[in-house]
């Protein structure tokens, strides 16, 4: 999964997932800055539509300096969409 980057690049991070519920997911991933910041933890709570194609939810992503500090948060909404398979002739 890529995300938001205050850097202006974008970064990797892999992470698990839970259900929460009916529809209901959280996830929680982990990865490193590609610039100014060392790593960066990313949680996100989603909800899949009924057609299992599509979810929307928020998310919080934590950007942390080699001590482990927090340097910077950022927080928005996601929104995304299923890849749909295209078998290969």
């Amino acid at each position: 999964m890529t995300s938001f980057n205050p850097s202006g690049a974008l970064q990797t991070e892999q992470g698990t997932w839970r259900r929460m519920g009916d529809r209901e997911f959280a996830l929680t991933l982990k990865g490193l800055s590609p610039k100014s910041f060392v790593s960066v933890k990313t949680r996100e709570k989603l909800t899949v539509d009924e057609s299992g194609n599509r979810f929307n939810g928020v998310f919080q992503s934590q950007f942390f300096d080699a001590s482990g500090n927090v340097v910077f948060t950022a927080t928005g909404t996601v929104h995304g969409t299923r890849i749909v398979v295209e078998p290969l002739d």
